[in-house]
């Protein structure tokens, strides 16, 4: 009898270890199963955003109305559809953005990093630096240096004041006299 009741025991043993793995496989198919449809999904949004950077990468084209006569005229637009900024608007949103001073140079170069340059202008750089000397002859733009400027932010104008009050008191006084 003991031969017969060792191998019950093993026979026991064996099934309990085919019941665990049976579990364990269940359990693997189901991660197997989350596993795939999460690739799926990683996959489509992998493939939708290859899509959306090549479709910003090609420049969008939009006929404008034209004569009869006239040949056909296609303007780069930016993702919301608009078409870009141009001369003093580029330079204000570009300017506002930042915070910061800009030479002439690092305006010309980031107008047309962003595509924002008229295509059919003669001479682009001039037509840059005449329209920030303008903003800056209109009081929109401060005047750093020779070809520098910064935007007027009121904020920012009331910080320097501040900082300026701060280290020469006297102007406070002086003001107050006044």
């Amino acid at each position: 009898m003991t031969e017969l009741s060792e191998y019950e025991q093993r026979l026991g043993v064996a099934q309990e270890e085919l019941a665990t793995a049976s579990v364990v496989a269940n359990a693997a198919n189901e991660r197997l199963s989350a596993a795939q449809r999460q690739a799926e999904a990683l996959g489509q949004i992998v493939s939708g955003l290859r899509a959306l950077r090549q479709a910003e990468a090609e420049p969008q084209k939009e006929q404008l109305p034209v004569a009869e006569n006239e040949p056909a005229v296609y303007l780069k637009l930016t993702p919301s559809g608009d078409p870009p900024p141009r001369g003093r608007d580029a330079i204000r949103q570009v300017m506002r953005a930042s915070g910061r001073t800009w030479s002439n140079a690092e305006l010309i170069a980031e107008l047309q990093r962003r595509n924002w340059v008229d295509a059919n202008a003669k001479q682009p750089e001039a037509a840059i630096r005449v329209a920030a000397r303008r903003l800056a002859d209109d009081g929109e733009l401060e005047k750093v240096a020779p070809g520098v400027y910064r935007y007027k932010d009121s904020s920012a104008s009331a910080l320097d004041d501040a900082a300026r009050l701060i280290s020469e008191p006297e102007a406070l006084v002086a003001r107050e006299e006044v």
